[in-house]
């Protein structure tokens, strides 16, 4: 998996943000895929730029915030996608929990 620096994303996030430039537009001039970039600007306008700095080491998770998790993904109308960019998880996470 490709590691993107925290600089690049911020890059992106703020000309989003500044001009109201599409993820589309922003995808191809940084010759990103979309949904990457879409990822991103969907996770900071959940939880803010902080989610889209890299951890230095492995995040553990409690029983219960996976429950919480999964229990909101079961009672709301939101995608899994848009779950896990709103408990700045992975989706993949959430399918194996």
């Amino acid at each position: 998996m490709v590691k993107y620096s925290p600089v690049l994303k911020a890059q992106i996030i703020n000309e989003h943000l500044s001009d109201g430039t599409s993820g589309a537009k922003l995808a191809r001039n940084y010759q990103l895929s979309k949904q990457q970039v879409n990822r991103w600007l969907r996770q900071c306008l959940l939880n803010g730029i902080e989610t889209l700095k890299r951890h230095k080491t492995r995040r553990k998770f409690s029983a219960e915030f996976k429950w919480n998790v999964i229990n909101y993904y079961q009672t709301h109308d939101e995608s899994l996608a848009e779950v896990a960019g709103r408990c700045n998880v992975l989706a993949c996470q959430i399918c194996v929990w």
